[in-house]
């Protein structure tokens, strides 16, 4: 083989392997998607100034702001960058936290998920009067399902309805804590993109 057949033979070997790559994380994340466990939250509005840029909606949860002292945690303090698990229970037809730790949690009843997040900071909140008062950390948590992204022009009408609170996710978890959207109500009714 002389050197311009083998060098082509490289290319092309290259841009399979990367093209092989890249469905495989598609249809991983597809995989993940029809398999994980689904649940419906709602969202909380964000800052209306920031809440939809370009092709994009940007997603809050009440699940995304955690008062530790309201939660069983197995760790007393989290920093901002720390790799953080919570386990949801739906109470009425709401997903709340009623944990959190550093590792994987590996008692997960009927009516609970666990989900996989990033603490992205905190704050020190004040409970109590007098000699009764003491600070809890509340954080402020990521997991990776903070924007979905929408036809062009689409985000407008969906903004709105975040503000007015009417808006609910479908999300699916898999059996590592790691979450996608999967649809969007407003109102009971799926918003379908044209």
């Amino acid at each position: 083989m002389n050197k311009s057949k083998k060098t082509l033979f490289l290319f092309s070997v290259a841009i399979v392997i990367q093209i092989g790559l890249l469905f495989s994380f598609l249809i991983k994340r597809e995989f993940h998607i029809r398999r994980g466990t689904k649940i419906i939250v709602k969202t909380v509005p964000v800052d209306p100034r920031s809440l939809f840029r370009g092709d994009y909606i940007h997603l809050n949860y009440e699940f995304s702001r955690i008062d530790l002292a309201e939660v069983t945690s197995s760790k007393e303090h989290f920093y901002r960058g720390d790799k953080i698990f919570v386990k949801l229970t739906k109470r009425g037809e709401e997903w709340r936290p009623v944990e959190t730790g550093a590792s994987p949690f590996k008692d997960i009843a009927s009516g609970e998920v666990m989900i996989r997040g990033a603490v992205t900071g905190h704050q020190w909140l004040w409970h109590g009067r007098g000699e009764r008062r003491h600070k809890s950390s509340v954080l402020n948590v990521s997991y990776g399902i903070e924007s979905y992204f929408v036809p062009e022009g689409e985000g407008k009408y969906i903004e709105d309805q975040i503000s007015q609170k009417r808006v609910k996710v479908e999300l699916s978890i898999d059996r590592g804590g790691y979450a996608s959207v999967c649809r969007i109500f407003i109102d009971g009714k799926e918003v379908r993109f044209q």
